[in-house]
Order: C-alpha cells, then structure tokens, then sequence
C-alpha cells in the first residue's frame, strides 16, 4: 500500500497531466464557429493537440519528467494519434533550429570540460575589477557580445558554473540574495539581448529567417540583421546594467579576497 502512496506522489504530476488530457481528448467537438465573415471548424486533430498543449503545460510546471523525455512523448502523441505521419513528425525535429541548439550545447560542454569558462571569468575580472558591481556588468557585456555569434544557449551553459563560483565564495544564496541574484540575472539578461545581434545567435532568429524566406521571399543576410539589430544590443547593455544593481544592491561589493583565491 506505502509503495502505491508513494508511487502517486512521486507522479502525481504525469498523472493530472494525463488526466486532463484525456478529459480534453472526451470532450464533444465545438460547433463551428463565425467569426470576421469566416468559419472556425476545430478538427479532432486540433483538438488532440490542445490536449497535448494542456498535458505539456501540467509536465513542464510539476517537473513530473525530464525535459529530455518530453519530446519522445511529444513524437509518441503526435504519431500515435495519426497527427501526422511518423516521416513527417521526424522533419519537425530535422529543422535546422533544432540541430542548431544541438550544437550550441554541445560547444557549451566542450568550454566547460576544458575551463574555459574560468579563463572567461578571470578574463572579466582583470578588466572590470574586482567590485561585484563591475563583474556584474563585466558578464552582461561579455554574455550580450558572445551570444550574438554563439547561441545564447551555449553561454548560458558556460557562464553559469563561472556565477555559482563567485556566489558559494561569498555567502552563499542564503547569505548574499542579492549578490546572487544580480549575478545570475546578469547572465540571464546578457544572453537574451546578446540573441538578437546576428542570425546566428538563437533558434528563433534562424526559424524567422526560414518564415520569411519560405513565405514572404525576403531573404536577410547576416551583415544586414547585424546592421540592424547590434545597435540595439549595445544600448540595452547599460540599461539592463543599470536596471539590475539599482534593484539588487549586492551585500558584498568588493570581492577582492574571492578573486585573489580564483587567481590562485
């Protein structure tokens, strides 16, 4: 009995997920609908899909499966009920989006099983100081620089152990929120701004240049996204800066002792 009572609470996620899947996947088929002089007819397919979306959600929020499992799931769901054709469902996951963060985070674990990413931090460090506030925008500007020609995945991945470094040494998340916060949030940050400098620094901007291309014949090359798009990212990098140390005002601005240990 204990085992099935803790059997359910270890999957009570996967469980109402499953649930309220099936519930959607029951449900009667809505009339069709008028709306702007067009009809909306909702298709057992679409239907089939919203309680995939529904089951995804309740995943994703309770952590019930490892990220890793849930695209088999979705592979699984979207063949099994005849969505579209197994062929068809493996070119969903064939796009160069995808294949593109594959490799981004493989080129993350590579950096960090060879330290790069503490030559990075030591890199920072010796330019900005060792005051937590220029570190912190040390990281924003070299995460926001980066991710516009490495997927901001990769950086996230790389910059994250250098944050957790630097956070441990001084207190801990317990002991200097703040400082916790600011770190992390500067590498959070830094990344998502960094994306938009060129095509190649997130999967969304590779998927908007095959939208474009496949159905509106614009084709952007990549000196013309840069032209337009890093201006932007050099002036969020103060702002977000700025933005950050006035909302998270670190315990412990001078880490001078912590970047001497590193040092050595």
């Amino acid at each position: 009995m204990m085992v099935v009572i803790n059997f359910l609470k270890e999957k009570k996620g996967l469980i109402i997920a499953s649930l309220a899947a099936l519930i959607i996947l029951l449900l009667p088929q809505p009339a069709p609908v008028e709306f702007g002089g067009n009809t909306i007819i909702l298709t057992i397919e679409g239907q089939r899909i919203i309680a995939l979306l529904v089951g995804l959600i309740i995943i994703f929020i309770t952590e019930a499966i490892p990220i890793g499992a849930v695209i088999g799931l979705i592979y699984a769901w979207i063949a099994f009920f005849g969505i579209l054709t197994p062929k068809d469902t493996a070119g969903i996951f064939s796009q160069d989006a995808v294949w593109f963060l594959i490799g981004s985070l493989m080129i993350a674990q590579v950096l960090v099983k060879y330290g790069i990413h503490k030559r990075v931090l030591l890199f920072i460090i010796k330019i900005m100081g060792s005051k937590a506030r220029y570190i912190s925008l040390g990281i924003i500007s070299f995460c926001a620089i980066s991710a516009a020609f490495i997927a901001e995945h990769t950086i996230a991945a790389m910059m994250l152990p250098v944050a957790l470094v630097l956070i441990s040494r001084n207190g801990g998340f317990k002991n200097a929120p703040n400082l916790s916060k600011l770190f992390l949030f500067s590498i959070a940050f830094g990344c998502i701004i960094g994306g938009l400098g060129t095509p190649s620094g997130g999967g969304r901007n590779v998927l908007m240049l095959g939208f474009l291309e496949e159905f509106y014949d614009v084709r952007v090359g990549y000196g013309a996204w840069m032209i337009m798009a890093l201006p932007i990212v050099i002036v969020l990098i103060p702002c977000v800066w700025i933005l950050l140390i006035s909302q998270f005002k670190p315990e412990r601005n001078d880490l001078a002792n912590t970047v001497k240990e590193m040092e050595k």
